[in-house]
């Protein structure tokens, strides 16, 4: 069926949902995974940015969606102090400027 524009929802919904990940443990990102969607389960965990020279002007935008008890979600990567999330809700946005990661001034992380 058509989406906007007249293309395939379908391709739009699958280029979308390539992009979004939901992990409950530490990983290193792919350079095409830009929406995370992160809970704690049980144990806090670090999330660590792929290499800035793989996403060249792309925005990776981080949540967390839930929190277990005190476990933080950290965010590790070039370019920046690690990014500690403690609360449900709270976020933290990146676009790599090819060298590294710049951080996009938001309110709700430590």
């Amino acid at each position: 069926m058509p989406g906007a524009f007249g293309r395939d929802k379908g391709i739009e919904e699958k280029a979308f949902t390539d992009r979004l990940i939901h992990p409950e443990a530490a990983l290193t990102l792919k350079a095409h995974e830009q929406f995370v969607y992160a809970s704690t389960t049980g144990t806090a965990f670090t999330i660590t940015m792929p290499r800035p020279e793989a996403c060249a002007g792309k925005v990776v935008a981080i949540f967390m969606v839930a929190r277990s008890s005190t476990d933080d979600i950290t965010i590790a990567g070039e370019g920046f102090t690690d990014v500690v999330l403690n609360a449900a809700a709270e976020h933290a946005i990146f676009i790599s400027i090819g060298k590294d990661w710049i951080e996009f001034p938001t309110t709700g992380h430590s």
